[in-house]
């Protein structure tokens, strides 16, 4: 398990995290975030580089994931709701799909911004 892509051995900056994450599929998702809101931020650090084989040396090469984590937590939290609406008003999956794949976009495009937002405060 030591021979996996070297890529996965080096450290992690914000635009990797954000890559790292758009890679993980619903599951992975709903493991990581399961875990992110149970374990101390300590124990989910050594989870994360344990499960993943990811070295992350500072808590700066942290923060970035858990930025992402909350953005996907706090945009799930506001679209099921919205997903229980479009459901019981429309039975029809495509137009919930193209609207759950809008909303992805357009988190996605948030978190981006956010993370752009915390490398030019970090360079100041």
């Amino acid at each position: 398990n030591n021979n996996n892509n070297n890529d996965n051995n080096k450290t992690f900056n914000n635009e990797k995290w954000l890559k790292w994450w758009n890679e993980r599929n619903n599951n992975e998702k709903q493991e990581i975030t399961d875990k992110y809101k149970t374990l101390s931020t300590k124990n989910f650090k050594q989870w994360i580089q344990n499960k993943w084989n990811i070295q992350i040396q500072t808590d700066n090469e942290f923060d970035p994931l858990r930025l992402v984590i909350e953005y996907f937590l706090t945009f799930n939290a506001s679209s099921s709701s919205t997903d229980s609406v479009h459901q019981s008003r429309n039975s029809a999956s495509s137009a919930t799909t193209t609207a759950t794949n809008t909303l992805e976009e357009s988190k996605a495009a948030d978190v981006r911004t956010a993370l752009v937002s915390i490398n030019g405060k970090k360079k100041r």
